[in-house]
């Protein structure tokens, strides 16, 4: 006879390092096809997460995937300037997003942005976790919770970094 096995993951949730659980590492079981957004969920009547649906760019999946808007009250905080980070131009318009320099190349303006403030970010593994098949990073209602997981939701100051050749802030 065989016996049935079950597979576990582990969640952890964090606001600046302090632990939002009790205790601060939860294991729970996996069900089929759960989700990383699944498992916060299950834990509502502590942590209270709100959802927002933002615009998704994977192919792989829907035109909109689901982020955390707040945890037991708390979500996203632009700092912008706030965050003692020196920029050319910061946003009224977009609060938290800046244009860190432009340059030249090939003639056309390359504007190196960057957002700058406190958000919330789920690792799993301490990786964000990506698409395999084309490297875009999931969110958390994308991502399929595997044996093993270490899931990690953390509100932290964030710092994100590109470059374009619009300048969609404006203001230049």
């Amino acid at each position: 006879a065989f016996a049935a096995t079950t597979s576990t993951a582990t969640l952890q949730v964090n606001y600046y390092g302090e632990a939002l659980l009790n205790p601060s590492s939860v294991t729970f079981t996996i069900t089929s096809g759960m989700t990383a957004k699944d498992v916060l969920t299950q834990y509502a009547s502590s942590l209270t997460p709100t959802w927002k649906t933002v615009e998704n760019l994977n192919p792989n999946f829907g035109d909109t995937a689901y982020a955390i808007d707040t945890i037991n009250g708390v979500g996203s905080n632009p700092l912008g300037a706030d965050s003692g980070v020196t920029a050319q131009f910061w946003s009224s318009a977009y609060p938290g997003y800046r244009i860190e320099y432009t340059e030249t190349v090939n003639g056309e303006t390359v504007y190196h942005f960057i957002y700058v403030g406190e958000d919330w970010e789920f690792t799993v593994n301490g990786e964000k976790p990506t698409d395999s098949t084309n490297g875009y990073q999931l969110y958390m209602d994308q991502y399929t919770v595997q044996a093993g997981d270490v899931i990690v939701v953390n509100y932290t100051q964030q710092t994100e970094q590109w470059t374009g050749t619009s300048n969609w802030l404006g203001g230049v």
